[in-house]
């Protein structure tokens, strides 16, 4: 199989600077998110838009994939957004 992504000149260039460095790890990052995009606006095209009961169950499922259950969200702790994490050693 064979599948073709176009990705904006912005992300072929940061792909060409990865590739240069060989850093694997940034290189799957930025063709993740390429893939995100054109499959957001391939889907976005083809599909009617979503009922609620569709758009809950699809909430719901991915909820469940981050650990939450039926009656509520997971639950994270408050250190996850601390100041520290987010800033660092800046002021």
């Amino acid at each position: 199989m064979k599948i073709t992504l176009e990705v904006p000149p912005h992300r072929e260039e940061q792909l060409r600077q990865y590739m240069a460095k060989r850093d694997p790890a940034d290189v799957q990052r930025e063709l993740d998110a390429a893939f995100d995009e054109a499959l957001t606006l391939a889907l976005a095209k083809d599909q009617p838009p979503l009922s609620d009961e569709e758009f809950e169950a699809i909430l719901a499922e991915l909820d469940a994939h981050e650990g939450g259950t039926e009656d509520g969200p997971a639950m994270r702790p408050d250190e996850t957004f601390s100041r520290e994490m987010i800033y660092g050693d800046h002021p």
